[in-house]
């Protein structure tokens, strides 16, 4: 049980008590030393306060970040005296309204609820809960007894897929890979069902899905008309390699990966916007993708489902050409650019050299774009720090040595550019 602290002065007065009445041989001082003793072990031994279950509940379950999620807490207590509770929450969450600690009084049997809202400021897959709770001794001469209850709830917590309001109108002339996509990318409707969309101006009022439009609309008053969207024959598609290696330099919510997947994110996002199949594959951690080019809504939630919880556990980490030997069935020659988003350490020459070969047209530009997200901005005090500058003159032979190859390699340093900026740079 343990001794509180309110309980050392009496064990001290019993103490010496006691050895005065050894001493002096006195029982009637001996009988008052148990008095104080006493009480110690009474406190020690009284019955408290316990938490006997705790069910934690989260709304929604399914966020991305920065976005709040409820969480609720419900509490069966027993037992009499004080009960100090908490909700163990990951260190990325911040408490953004009420409390994650409750102060109770039990009296017998009974319930409580504990709800807050709370935001994550990180992407991944972590656990809300269990519940601890410390049970002070009534008397305050008892230790406290501590313990841990309930189960652990899982929140996905997704990367912000940032959109980009404006997307380059580019030129059939420029050197970009990109302006090349930018001719004719929907190809011929097909009557292949692929997804239920919202309904946009110039759709054939024959593809308007009046069923779907009714129940969206029992859910969502004057949310619009739905319509069915269809394959299109001979699409072009476009295909990111996405670097998924852990990064050692920034911190634990702003880093070189979650600066890639974000990037990754909008141009996978504008892409779908615009018409385009899209395939995503990881490397540097297990190969992993998406199975198919795909252009529907399904897509989005595929590529979501990939990033959200990087980096995956440690395992043998391929390298970007056993990642485009893996999908070299998907990349289809002279329709089909390729973007691979990642942090250049060098010697990746020979992975972009195979992509540039299977992907390479006769005439036109090499369709092959290499993003390097330059983690050097990403420091504190980057402009005076020692360790940036020395990254950012180890990083221009890299560059250099990928362009040497001829496709188009762009630096991005998301601390100083926005993603506008990026897709600026790789359409000019």
């Amino acid at each position: 049980m343990g001794v509180g602290r309110s309980a050392w002065p009496l064990l001290w007065l019993g103490g010496a008590l006691a050895a005065s009445a050894v001493a002096a041989g006195n029982l009637a001082v001996l009988g008052l030393a148990l008095l104080p003793l006493g009480l110690v072990v009474a406190g020690a031994l009284a019955p408290r306060a316990r938490l006997d279950a705790a069910e934690v509940t989260l709304v929604p379950e399914r966020v991305v970040v920065g976005q709040e999620v409820e969480v609720t807490v419900r509490l069966r207590m027993s037992g009499r005296g004080p009960l100090h509770l908490h909700a163990v929450l990951p260190e990325a969450f911040r408490v953004t309204g009420g409390s994650n600690a409750l102060h109770a009084w039990a009296r017998g049997r009974g319930e409580a609820t504990l709800r807050f809202t709370a935001a994550c400021g990180r992407r991944g897959v972590v656990a809300v809960g269990p519940v601890q709770s410390e049970a002070p001794s009534p008397w305050l001469l008892g230790g406290p007894t501590s313990s841990e209850t309930g189960t652990t709830v899982l929140l996905r917590v997704d990367p912000v897929a940032s959109r980009l309001r404006r997307w380059p109108n580019l030129r059939s002339g420029a050197r970009s890979p990109l302006a090349d996509m930018d001719l004719s990318p929907s190809g011929i409707l097909t009557t292949r069902f692929q997804d239920i969309r919202p309904y946009v101006r110039g759709d054939p009022h024959r593809s308007i899905n009046w069923k779907a439009s009714a129940r969206r609309g029992e859910l969502a008053p004057n949310s619009g008309l739905m319509v069915n969207d269809y394959e299109r024959e001979g699409r072009r598609q476009v295909w990111i390699f996405l670097d998924a290696r852990p990064e050692l330099a920034g911190t634990s919510l702003d880093n070189a990966l979650d600066r890639r997947i974000e990037a990754a994110l909008a141009l996978a996002s504008a892409y779908l916007r615009r018409g385009f199949s899209l395939g995503l594959t990881l490397y540097n951690q297990e190969v992993e993708g998406t199975p198919y080019p795909d252009g529907s809504g399904r897509q989005t939630r595929r590529i979501l489902e990939l990033v959200t919880a990087l980096p995956h556990p440690p395992g043998r980490a391929a390298s970007l050409g056993e990642a485009v030997q893996s999908v070299r069935g998907h990349l289809h020659h002279a329709r089909t650019v390729a973007l691979v988003v990642t942090t250049l350490v060098g010697g990746e020459e020979e992975d972009v050299r195979l992509l540039r070969r299977l992907l390479a047209r006769r005439r036109g530009p090499i369709p092959v774009a290499v993003v390097h997200v330059d983690p050097s901005g990403l420091l504190p005090d980057a402009g005076r720090n020692d360790l940036a500058r020395t990254i950012a003159l180890l990083e221009r032979p890299r560059l250099e040595a990928v362009r040497r190859l001829g496709v188009r390699a762009v630096r991005w340093d998301p601390s100083q550019q926005g993603l506008p900026a990026l897709v600026r740079r790789l359409s000019a």
